[in-house]
């Protein structure tokens, strides 16, 4: 079955809120994460659907704090409302941040007709079809009628800032500095140990991790490259190629928060998936570049004073038109995802 393959009229034919659930996660687990580790885990009881934290998944050495792992949970909630939305059964969503427990969403027995439902069917068609592309984008700009929808829809998510910056001096820095992020973590020892265990082959059965065609990589060099990274420090390259690419952005879009606390994540990562979301259904490609927000104190603050924000900043994605076609990363399917 190809998980990213999802019919909207089988949604009528489900009888029971336990078949619905199951329905609309279906959604959710196509939400990007940290290294495509897919950190979520799900409970259902009765109309209520428990999202959880899987500790299992934790990244601590890039992601100590695991402000990663809960901004990819944001993300796949989000999935999961919008589906909920779209098909009339949205009920409420409370954030729980208690243990592993982080949200609770609640779907209503009866399906009624949904608001902004054309708006809503496009979306829920972009969420299978969302990808993270680390390619180059062309010189095409992108309409600012496009980028100023995105600002417009901030103030469904309380809490965060969002900044979309398409000035090229600006980009230019925000690259080099992000490159110069990439360089020291790979420096690290420890740092690449890490990523080896998070990257696969391109022809890999497994279900989670980084595959080598998501990075631009052929098969051959897929299967070498985790033997390489550990004998050679690659850094250097890597990083002239991220620069090199993330510098092609037509846009930048920095999502920051006055407060550094686990529902601060959580929102952000609802925000980011849902701009992600707006502007791939618009045609325009996404390229996540988070490496500068992971890195040392003096990065982060030197990102600041780059973008000129006064909050936090927690996520960073490029945007622009790019004709890149990949295949999507391999995905757990939703029933390998509930627990009781």
């Amino acid at each position: 079955m190809n998980i990213h393959k999802i019919s909207t009229k089988s949604f009528t034919s489900l009888k029971t809120v336990e078949e619905r659930i199951k329905y609309l996660l279906r959604y959710a687990v196509l939400a990007p994460s940290t290294h495509n580790s897919q950190p979520w885990l799900f409970k259902i009881k009765g109309n209520k659907c428990e999202i959880h934290l899987n500790k299992e998944k934790k990244i601590p050495y890039a992601d100590p704090k695991g402000r990663d792992m809960y901004i990819s949970l944001g993300c796949c909630i989000e999935n999961f409302l919008l589906a909920a939305k779209y098909f009339g059964v949205f009920d409420n969503l409370e954030i729980v941040l208690k243990k592993e427990l982080v949200a609770i969403v609640t779907i209503k027995s009866k399906v009624l007709k949904s608001k902004n439902k054309e708006e809503l069917r496009c979306l829920v068609k972009t969420i299978t079809n969302r990808q993270n592309k680390r390619g180059s984008y062309n010189k095409n700009c992108i309409p600012s009628f496009l980028l100023n929808s995105i600002s417009k829809i901030a103030n469904d998510y309380k809490g965060v800032c969002l900044e979309i910056n398409t000035n090229r001096e600006t980009i230019n820095e925000v690259s080099r500095l992000t490159g110069q992020s990439v360089l020291e973590a790979y420096r690290k020892e420890e740092f690449r140990k890490e990523i080896i265990k998070w990257f696969i082959g391109n022809k890999s059965l497994k279900k989670e991790g980084i595959p080598g065609y998501s990075l631009l990589l052929p098969s051959i060099i897929s299967k070498i490259f985790p033997i390489v990274i550990n004998k050679i420090n690659l850094g250097p390259l890597i990083s002239f190629m991220t620069t090199k690419k993330m510098n092609t952005s037509r846009a930048l879009f920095i999502f920051s928060s006055k407060n550094d606390t686990k529902k601060d994540w959580v929102m952000v990562g609802r925000f980011a998936e849902r701009a992600m979301l707006e502007l791939q259904e618009k045609k325009l490609s996404t390229s996540i570049y988070v490496a500068a927000i992971e890195g040392s104190k003096s990065h982060r603050k030197e990102l600041k004073k780059i973008l000129r924000i006064d909050g936090r900043p927690q996520f960073l994605f490029g945007a622009g038109y790019m004709s890149l076609k990949i295949k999507h990363t391999p995905r757990y399917n939703v029933e390998e995802k509930i627990v009781n």
